[in-house]
């Protein structure tokens, strides 16, 4: 069930938007071998993906559809 969540800023809702995804994809990655993660185009989700770049994930392993 998802709850509702409010953020003091831009960046703060990209971060924890970033280390959610991150979190999934490392859940997949162990349970499957590999994780697929479709996004929008446009500029709304570029802080968030500026974000999850950052984060250390085996990008390898990960397929990302933009």
């Amino acid at each position: 069930m998802s709850e509702a969540r409010e953020f003091a800023s831009r960046a703060e809702l990209d971060e924890a938007l970033a280390r959610h995804i991150a979190d999934g994809l490392r859940r997949e990655i162990d349970a499957r071998g590999s994780a697929s993660l479709a996004l929008s185009g446009g500029s709304t989700p570029i802080g968030m993906m500026q974000c999850l770049s950052r984060i250390d994930l085996p990008w390898d392993l990960s397929l990302i559809h933009i």
